[in-house]
Order: C-alpha cells, then structure tokens, then sequence
C-alpha cells in the first residue's frame, strides 16, 4: 500500500476525525493498533520460520495485553492507566525481544527506534521524559548485558531467518508509522495555522471593538449634552431621546455578544427549561426591535403567522430570545430596502423559527464561514460601515447546539436570505 494512500485511510478513520480525543490521544491508539499489526504479523512470521514455541507464545500474551489495554482505553475512557500500562509493556516486549532474537543484530533495535517516536508523541511532557531516561538506561544496560554475557542472548538458526525476520519488523513499521507521523505533522501545521488565524481575526476586532464601542457612546454623551442645554423644543428632546435610546440598545447588544461568546468559549451557560409560548416569545423579538426597524422606513418588518395561535416549546427562554434578536437584528442590519419577515413551520417533533429578509444576501464565497467567529461576512467583505463585532452568528450556533437544535440559511446575492432556526418541540435530557 502507497504511503499517501495510508495516510488518507488515517485521515478518514472514524476515530481519527473525532473531536472527542486530542492529537495524542489518536497516536495513543494507533499505537495500539500499530502494535497489535507487529505482534499479529510476527505470530505468522514466527510460524513460518519455525521459531521456538516461547516466542510464539510470548507473543500471544502480549497480544492479550494489548487488547485489553485498548478495552480500557476506548470503551471504559481510562486513557492515563492504559497510556501506563502500554509503556510498560513495550519496556517488557523490548526486553524480551532483545534476549531472544539475537541482541542489537535482531529485530529489537527497529523495534526500539520505532516505538521512540510513538513514545515522544503519546506521552504527557513529564511521563515522556521519564519514559526515555528509563528507556535509555535499559537498552545501555543490554547493551552491557549482551557484551558481557553472549550466552544468555538467543541466536537465530541461520542468518537467512535473522534477515527476514529483521526485514519483516522493519517493513510493517514503514507502512504503518510513516503515515501516522505524516499526519501528526499536517494536523499540527493545520492546528497552528487555525489558530495563528484565529488570533489574527481576534486582534483585528479587538481593534475595531474600541471604534464600535465608541461609536454609540459619542452618540449617547453628545444628545445627552444637548438635552442639558436650555431651551431645547420638546421635539427636539424626543428626538434626542430616540437616539440615545437607540444607541443605547446597539452598545448594549454589542456588550452582551461579548459577554456570552465569552461564556461559550468557557463553557458557563446554563439552561433553565420551561414550557414557552413561542408566538408569544417571536412577538418580543418583533416589539424589541420594531424601534430600529422604524429608523428605515423603506423596510417593512413583518411577523407572517397568527398571534392568537398557541404554539409551546420546551427550552430555555432566554437563549431562544437572544437567538432570534440575533438573526432579526441581523436581518434588519443588511437590508436597506424591502422587508424583514418573521414566521415558522411546526413539524411532528421540532419547530422552525424563520428569518427571512430581502437583503444583500450572502456570497458563495462567504457562506462556509458565515457561522465562524470574528467574522462580518458582507459587511467586511465589501467594507461597509456595519457595527457589530462579528460574533452574533457564532453565538447564536453555539447557543442553538446548547438547546440541542440546528440552524441554517439559504441566500442568494442581491436577492436576500433566510436563517431556519430547528428545535425541539420536547426537551430530552
């Protein structure tokens, strides 16, 4: 097999594209299978060249050993004893190996080069370090064992059963480990450029939360100002009012999209579950932003269903609410003219929150990342003056996975866009 062939059904192994265990975790377990490939392949091989029964057996016991490391590993999550174990079976194997297939001129010295790097990879920094000074004094002192007392070291029949023995190991450990390094190193250099890109978008908006804080700030301290001098009209003042009110509510959005994506990112919302009437929950959205709506006058912001419906929901209040201010909010932002329009479809078992404006629209190009954090999408894009701090989407998809829904969009450019928010109309735990 092609070593990039290898590579790929790595890549593509079920286990190896979980997000439930880290880069160290997966070498872990490839090392279990890398060493249940080895003992099987040498089971057979010693068969063949009719090696002594004590090896063959040896080997079906640390075949035995292995598995049930990889039982304790994968089904019971005890990660760290398993990690343990497995290393103080590769000390016993290598020790075993090394008196019985003929010392440093056997199979041993592959053996033991190719577990090092393994080693270096699953270990945790501490245990590795201690891992390899033991390791390093256990094979000087075979190496002191085999000089002073050949006889107790095993020779091989014919050096013809030593080379094929030798040639074998070295063989099963070129197919199987030069992938799994190659993919360590790609998920590496993918993991730090993810998160050098990352930090870049972050320090980006950082930079610009100071211009999108001030914004409404300047805003709510200068008509503040107005309204104290003497002898301002009354509409005057209610129009001064307006603003401070409506620049009030962008600061205070912006503040609050901090704060819980900082909460996300520390995983410390909570829920509180309750029976929710959701007409009721689309008609505060709808209230809430109705003053924003009415600063464009060329946008007709709508709720397409029947109030006097009863439709309840089973989920928290709160997240719901924020979810759909979120998307609305962000409707009304990018459409300047036509309309914003609010409704839902009621299946069996979820209910579909809809959001649809007839708005700019979301590009090709920016619709894989439209749910990403510290993003703008159109707004960044094409440099429009937008506020915001780019993570309203991302809160409202990590906010959407904690009431155990889905979200989506359909969009087109130029003609608008609609987000599907689906939750469940009963709350399983």
């Amino acid at each position: 097999m092609k070593v990039g062939k290898m590579r790929n059904l790595i890549a593509n192994n079920k286990l190896f594209k979980s997000k439930e265990y880290s880069l160290d975790d997966i070498i872990f377990f490839y090392t279990i299978y890398l060493a249940l490939t080895v003992i099987g392949s040498n089971i057979f091989i010693n068969i063949i060249l009719d090696i002594p029964l004590f090896i063959q057996v040896f080997n079906i016991f640390i075949g035995i050993l292995v598995l049930f490391i990889y039982w304790l590993a994968y089904y019971k999550k005890k990660i760290k004893p398993a990690r343990i174990l497995l290393l103080a079976i590769i000390f016993f194997a290598i020790n075993v190996t090394w008196i019985e297939t003929q010392g440093s001129a056997g199979p041993s010295i592959v053996f033991l080069m190719a577990m090092i790097p393994l080693i270096v990879f699953f270990s945790p920094r501490r245990a590795q370090t201690i891992s390899l000074i033991i390791l390093s004094i256990n094979v000087v002192a075979l190496f002191i064992l085999e000089s002073f007392y050949p006889e107790i070291i095993t020779k091989y029949e014919s050096d013809s059963q030593r080379s094929f023995d030798l040639l074998s190991v070295m063989v099963i450990f070129l197919i199987f480990e030069i992938p799994l390094l190659q993919f360590a190193k790609e998920s590496m250099l993918k993991e730090r450029n993810q998160a050098l890109q990352s930090e870049e978008r972050k320090t980006s908006m950082i930079a610009n939360l100071s211009h999108e804080i001030r914004t409404p700030m300047n805003a709510i301290l200068g008509f503040t100002e107005l309204l104290g001098l003497p002898d301002v009209p009354k509409d005057e003042q209610k129009k001064y009012l307006e603003v401070i009110g409506q620049n009030g509510k962008i600061l205070f959005n912006l503040l609050n999209n901090i704060i819980n994506h900082s909460k996300l990112e520390s995983k410390q919302v909570t829920t509180s579950i309750s029976t929710i009437n959701a007409i009721a929950c689309m008609e505060q959205v709808h209230d809430s932003l109705l003053p924003a709506a009415q600063l464009k006058p060329d946008v007709q912001f709508s709720m397409n269903f029947d109030k006097n419906e009863s439709v309840t929901i089973e989920s928290d209040h709160t997240l719901l609410f924020q979810i759909l201010t979120n998307l609305t909010f962000n409707a009304l932002k990018f459409t300047s003219k036509g309309h914003v329009t609010l409704a839902y479809t009621l299946s069996e078992r979820h209910l579909i929150f809809r959001i649809k404006d007839s708005g700019m629209g979301i590009s090709n190009k920016l619709k894989p990342f439209i749910f990403k954090q510290f993003r703008k999408g159109e707004a960044e894009e094409q440099h429009l003056p937008m506020q915001g701090a780019g993570l309203g989407l991302a809160i409202c998809q990590g906010l959407t996975n904690i009431l155990k829904g889905d979200i989506w969009f359909e969009s087109e450019e130029n003609m608008g866009t609609e987000f599907f928010l689906s939750l469940p109309l009963v709350w399983s735990e």
